[in-house]
């Protein structure tokens, strides 16, 4: 047995909303629907392969009239077997859905906010429930181990195996970041101030000068310099 929609389905839900239209005992009636192209000219036959850009159809009770116009676009269903089956049989689906919807409305109260299938969007799926323990295993720090257990708490998802679990998390964290050692600062380098230094004098006449330490020395010049020492220390050889 298949639970695909038909166009039996339609049929039977218009129906059904004209037979409570009707035993409301109020004059009825009930008009062909229209199609319409991008031309905006109606008609109640629909040839082209293409869905119609527009339907339309007018219901009477008891002389007042109530007119109802869907766009194609607004109107196709979100769900894909009845969305498969408008565009394969436009003009008696759609044309279903403009009647259903103007009897609806000059009938609300006798047929109040009723819905059809190909009115109704689908149920979203709910999302898969959270794995708590595995995104427990990636925290990184205790405060991303308290943010977590904070959301297993509100999703409802805690027991006490998963307690204990981040319980035993957050002490490993803590722990871990305790033994973290942070660098000390390093020192700012202190240099003396100039004043401080010693001022640096000229040499002595005696220290020989860095130009004539690899000249060669004559007999003249160790004379010289044999009386330049006698005379400084008091002409005693």
């Amino acid at each position: 047995m298949t639970n695909d929609p038909t166009t039996d389905d339609v049929a039977q839900a218009l129906a059904e909303y004209e037979r409570l239209a009707i035993g409301t005992g109020a004059r009825v009636g009930f008009g062909a629907p229209e199609f319409a192209a991008a031309d905006g000219i109606w008609s109640q036959a629909w040839l082209p392969e293409t869905p119609p850009v527009a339907a339309r159809a007018v219901v009477t009770r008891d002389g007042a009239a109530t007119t109802v116009v869907r766009l194609w676009r607004d109107a196709l269903p979100a769900d894909d077997a009845w969305r498969a089956l408008w565009e394969q049989r436009p003009m008696p689906l759609f044309g279903a859905y403009v009647r259903r919807d103007a009897i609806r409305r000059a009938f609300r109260d006798v047929i109040g906010d009723r819905r059809e299938p190909d009115e109704v969007a689908p149920p979203v799926k709910a999302p898969a429930p959270r794995d708590f323990a595995k995104e427990l295993r990636g925290t990184e720090s205790a405060v991303e181990v308290d943010v977590l257990f904070t959301a297993a708490q509100k999703a409802g998802a805690m027991t006490p195996t998963l307690e204990t679990a981040f319980r035993k998390a957050h002490a490993a964290h803590r722990i871990a970041d305790a033994l973290v050692i942070e660098p000390a600062d390093p020192q700012p380098l202190r240099i003396s101030r100039a004043a401080n230094l010693p001022t640096p004098r000229p040499p002595a006449p005696h220290v020989p000068k860095l130009t004539d330490a690899g000249k060669p020395v004559t007999r003249k010049g160790q004379s010289r310099a044999q009386r330049d020492t006698g005379k400084r220390h008091g002409g005693r050889s």
